[in-house]
């Protein structure tokens, strides 16, 4: 039944998806339960609402004008379930923020593949990654994303592929001589410092792994049903999922290699796994199986906050 529900995108969709993230969020500020509940902490619940709830709708848009899944609304559910699945990534911070820009710049990037307004798109995609690269060093690798757009839909190599160095540069430039005129230079240099940490698992709490396992389990199994069935596809959603392949596996690079909690940076994955269980879900034609997905997700992240305060 709900996978029948979330098939196609209507407006009663999106506002029952919008429910099912205000309630999750609600719960990850009460679990464990607030020292205090006043207006600043009332206030928070809101901006983080607002914050991923548009995340959410820059998502769903993405793949809705792009035809990341075929005619379906599972991926943007899959991508507020995953959400839930870990409760530490609904914060207003710097990775949040860097996640946010980075989305912008899939925005101009899977629109590619209509190949119209090219040099605007890769000169807005390379500037949203400048800004993503100034909150967070580790998301410049995301530049390799733009040169796989570039080659993978328009299939070209010519001088625009300048172009998103100069918006990349835009940004940055721009701090950098605010900074320097301010007398701040070490201010730019530091927030700028590209530092690499493969020890991330390593220090990764325990209730952090099953839900990661879980995310992890899926990728595997979107990946290996969709590659096996590639043939079903035509021409441009191939590309995409090339595309968005190669998205992914930057992603998973970023996230083994940050210097920060595997908890926070674990967002970046959530895109491009939604969209790849999306199209695995077009490729499954029996509706049990897509239900018992979704309900199994949905029961988890409603539960795993309690599981993780009363028995971990």
């Amino acid at each position: 039944m709900l996978a029948r529900f979330f098939k196609k995108s209507e407006p009663v969709s999106f506002i029952s998806l919008l429910f099912i993230l205000l309630f999750l969020v609600v719960i990850s500020f009460f679990t464990p339960p607030p020292i205090s509940k006043n207006l600043f902490f009332i206030l928070q619940i809101i901006s983080v609402f607002i914050l991923f709830g548009f995340m959410t709708f820059l998502a769903g848009f993405i793949i809705d004008r792009n035809h990341l899944t075929p005619a379906n609304y599972y991926a943007i559910v899959l991508f507020v379930l995953f959400l839930g699945l870990f409760p530490a990534v609904f914060s207003i911070s710097k990775i949040s923020f860097s996640h946010l820009f980075v989305l912008f710049a899939a925005r101009r990037l899977y629109s590619l593949r209509s190949k119209r307004e090219r040099l605007s798109k890769l000169f807005d995609s390379g500037f949203f990654i400048g800004i993503s690269f100034l909150i967070y060093p580790q998301s410049v690798l995301y530049l390799f994303l733009v040169y796989s757009s570039f080659l993978i839909y328009l299939k070209i190599i010519d001088k625009n592929l300048f172009i998103p160095l100069l918006g990349f540069v835009t940004p940055v430039f721009i701090y950098f001589a605010y900074c320097f005129v301010f007398g701040n230079e070490t201010t730019f240099f530091y927030f700028s410092e590209l530092y690499f940490d493969f020890d991330t698992l390593k220090i990764a709490p325990f209730d952090f792994l099953i839900p990661f396992s879980i995310l992890i389990l899926l990728m595997l199994w979107s990946l290996f049903r969709i590659l096996t069935k590639i043939y079903v596809f035509d021409g441009d959603d191939k590309n995409s999922i090339k595309l968005i392949t190669i998205h992914l596996t930057i992603s998973i690079f970023i996230l083994l290699s940050n210097n920060l909690k595997i908890e926070e940076t674990i967002q970046y994955l959530f895109f491009p796994i939604a969209v790849l269980v999306g199209n695995l879900f077009y490729l499954i034609r029996k509706y049990w199986i897509k239900d018992f997905v979704l309900y199994s997700l949905l029961l988890f992240v409603f539960i795993w906050p309690f599981v993780q305060k009363y028995f971990i």
